[in-house]
Order: C-alpha cells, then structure tokens, then sequence
C-alpha cells in the first residue's frame, strides 16, 4: 500500500490549529506515516489507525509478532540520530484481531479496562456475564474520540448496508446513496435525543420506519410552460403547490395491489373529477379508516386542494 490520499485532506481541515501541538485522531482513510510527519512538521501530533497505507510502516514485523492473549500490545519507536526521545511509534494492539496505530505522541504504559458485556454458551445455556480487556495508553486516546465515528461507520454499514445491497450501474448514483446513508446516519442520534428513557428503537427499526415515511410521503412541486417552438423564449408560469405530502394532509400512495397482479399498485376513480384513476388516497380519511383516491398533483389537476377544502375545511 502507497500512502493515503487523506493526507491532503487532513492537512486542509487541521490548518487552522496549526502550532498548537493539539492531537489529531484519524481512522484509516487519514492514518499513514505521511501524514503524521506531515502534521508534525506544522505543529500538530497525531494518533491513527494503519490498515491500508503501509508505506514506511513496519506492518509485516508488527504482524509476525507473538501476541498469546488479548488485550497485548507492541511498539516500534523511531528515534533519530542525535535525538534521545523518539519522533514516532508504531504500535500494534490485539483485540478480536490486531490493530495497527501510528503515533506522534502518547505512550506505551497500560490505560484503563475495558469492560464488555459478553454471551457464552455454556452447559446450562447462554449467560451473560462480563469480561475485562487490557488496552494501551496511546488506544485509549484514540478511541476516546474515535468512538462517534466508529458508531457511525457501525451503524451506516452494517444497520442500513447500501453499499452491500444497493446494486447500481454508475458511479454518481453511489456517490449520492453514500451521502443518504451518511445523512440517515447522522438524523439517528437526533432521534435517540428526542426519546426518553428506554423506549428508542434500535438503528434497525428506525431505519425501516424512516424508509417507510420517505416513501409514502412527497412533496411533489409542479409547474407548466407555455408553448412557443423554435428560437422563441419559453415564459415559465408560476410554479403551483400541490400539498400532496407534509405535517397535515397529504397524499399517500395506497398500500393495496392488484389482484391479478401482486407488484401493481391498485387504482381508482378520483373522488373528485371522476374521470382519471389515481393510486394516491387523502391520509386524512384514511387516518379516519375510509381510503378515498384523488389526483395527484403531476397530473395537471387541482382534485386534491378542491377536497381539502370541501371535506376538511383546509
């Protein structure tokens, strides 16, 4: 592996707390040994987590070492000529599997336990029970504020999974599921603020009621153009509001299918001009248990403001 593209990166966002000698915690897309010389020469010291960009990291040595338990750790310094403390370290630390950090900063002294509730199988059954872990000082620093992104990596690929289960055929409509895994991501703290006490839902089920809510509501905004063909300009008319989603009433797409066939969705005759069918339903009425079909918007129609305003007042 060649060194990180991140190390660019880093260096833009961090410019600011330049000469501070603050500590800069990076995950793997940032770690290399690049880019922790890097921020060393303009004042900041750094902590990251080495998976890919081993240039000038000593990943086989590391790897070969003897480790017989958990919670282990090992360490490399880098000590130049004429210095007596050592510039750099890089370390490698056994939890489930091993973990590679490269540091500026930090030592190699013992830091807290680690404390995890842990399931065995035993003769009796499953019991949970706790078991302590081992960590070092420089691991303990860096998780400190790593945690949050690592929760949120967790949460985005494993809970939602895009990558995994999103096939797509170009490379744009990956970039914009990424950025709405990240967004749905960063939305699911807000949510766990907003619940008291034990009754929040895990990032699964939340994630499912959110899909659910972004499927069947949208605020749909639609606008005509007045005719005119060749070189003549083209005079947009005002862009109309349909409501057909939002806090109030809204349309909804109905949940129920063909009998025929299962994967089309069912239709009716608008309630309102009686003329089209439609497979949106008022979510009003059928909060109130009656699924009563009306235009939607895109079809040019005004049905569903004409029943907002003759059967709910609104």
């Amino acid at each position: 592996g060649g060194t990180t593209a991140g190390t660019p990166t880093t260096l833009r966002l961090t410019k600011p707390w330049w000469g501070t000698q603050r500590i800069v915690c990076g995950d793997s897309a940032f770690a290399s040994v690049a880019c922790a010389e890097r921020l060393l020469e303009n004042g900041l010291r750094f902590i990251g987590v080495v998976k890919s960009a081993t240039r000038r990291f000593p990943m086989e040595t590391l790897g070969a070492v003897t480790m017989p338990v958990r919670g282990g750790w090992r360490s490399l310094l880098s000590i130049a000529r004429g210095d007596e403390r050592p510039k750099f370290a890089a370390d490698v630390w056994v939890d489930r599997d091993r973990r590679f950090f490269i540091r500026s900063c930090g030592d190699d002294k013992e830091g807290e336990e680690i404390r995890r509730k842990r399931w065995r199988v035993l003769d009796g059954g499953p019991v949970q029970d706790e078991v302590t872990l081992r960590q070092p000082a420089f691991s303990q620093k860096y998780y400190e504020a790593a945690s949050a992104i690592d929760r949120h990596n967790r949460v985005r690929q494993d809970d939602i999974g895009l990558e995994k289960k999103f096939v797509v055929r170009d490379w744009a409509t990956r970039v914009n599921s990424a950025l709405l895994a990240m967004t749905v991501t960063n939305a699911y703290p807000f949510y766990r603020g907003s619940v008291s006490g034990d009754g929040a839902m895990s990032p699964g089920a939340w994630i499912k009621v959110l899909c659910s809510e972004m499927i069947f509501n949208n605020w749909e905004r639609m606008g005509t153009r007045s005719g005119g063909g060749g070189g003549s300009a083209v005079r947009a008319a005002p862009l109309r509001e349909f409501p057909s989603s939002g806090v109030s009433g809204r349309l909804s797409p109905t949940r129920k299918v063909r009998k025929e066939n299962p994967n089309a969705a069912y239709r009716k005759r608008c309630v309102v001009c009686s003329t089209q069918r439609s497979r949106f339903v008022c979510s009003v009425c059928r909060d109130a248990g009656s699924e009563v079909f009306v235009c939607h918007g895109s079809t040019g129609r005004d049905c569903f403001n004409q029943h907002l305003v003759e059967i709910h007042g609104s």
